[in-house]
């Protein structure tokens, strides 16, 4: 997997195995039906478990990869300073400026992470024109940045 495929991609892995599930689903109960009329036991519904999972195996692995290794790693960072936006908000007043924003830019600056194998250095960034709550962001540099749902690591912004 590239490091570029999750920048700020729709959730399609979550879309893919939704769409698998719906379709076992409506498929299962079929089956199911099918093999009562021709008394073929529960072998078919087991087969279509497996292939409903090697389905979505690659869905698995694309959501999983947000949370361990190098993306785990730039996760907690995106978690600790949306921490101290938290902290600095609860004890000053709510960030919805840019001068406000780089006030606490000063008091927090950016942190920067870069992936192994990529020149690219990604700021933690905050985005207060996003929405409310405002996020806490990527920014890749050449005005592309990426908002991120941090428990589920979803892309929730992007430009």
């Amino acid at each position: 997997m590239g490091i570029l495929e999750l920048t700020c991609d729709p959730a399609i892995p979550e879309a893919w195995m939704i769409l698998v599930f719906l379709l076992w689903m409506i498929c299962a109960p079929i089956i199911l039906g099918f093999n009562i009329y021709l008394k073929k036991g529960i072998k078919p519904i087991l087969s279509s478990i497996l292939v409903m999972t090697l389905l979505i195996s690659p869905s698995i692995y694309s959501i999983g990869s947000r949370h361990f290794g190098e993306w785990g790693e730039l996760k907690e960072l995106m978690v600790a300073y949306d921490q101290k936006r938290k902290m600095h908000e609860a004890g000053q007043s709510k960030i919805t400026n840019y001068e406000e924003k780089l006030k606490f830019y000063k008091l927090y600056p950016q942190p920067e992470f870069k992936f192994s194998g990529s020149d690219k250095t990604i700021k933690v960034s905050y985005m207060e024109w996003i929405s409310s709550p405002h996020k806490i962001a990527l920014s890749w540099g050449q005005g592309a940045n990426c908002a991120f749902h941090l428990t589920a690591m979803v892309s929730v912004y992007g430009d």
